[in-house]
């Protein structure tokens, strides 16, 4: 099964599009900030390991690796950072940009945890 991209990739597919609906729920639908607060770091680093998993079984050579693991960090380091959850209100803010920093929730207007 290992080095086969026939097989792993629909596998691949079926699990990306279960972990984006899973993951919308969890993390925009519903509002319990606690339960955002507590998992999503460990949600984030989840995928990103379950993703280099993916690429490995479908057979990448080495030097994709030298490529992909820095990238892989640098966009979970990002996506861990640039997300916050409003207290009050339960929203997930994603700061896209990435420039400054969202002190209140476009929401409710609330001022954000640190």
């Amino acid at each position: 099964m290992f080095g086969n991209p026939e097989k792993i990739f629909p596998i691949m597919v079926g699990t990306w599009i279960v972990l984006g609906l899973l993951s919308f729920y969890l993390f925009f639908i519903r509002k319990n900030y606690e339960f955002k607060v507590r998992y999503f770091k460990y949600f984030v680093i989840m995928v990103a390991i379950l993703f280099i998993a993916f690429v490995t079984a479908m057979g990448a050579p080495l030097q994709a690796y030298i490529f992909m693991i820095p990238v892989v960090i640098v966009i979970t380091f990002l996506n861990i950072r640039n997300t916050r959850f409003c207290k009050t209100c339960g929203k997930t803010i994603i700061n896209q940009l990435g420039s400054g920093k969202i002190d209140f929730c476009p929401k409710c207007g609330s001022k954000l945890q640190d």
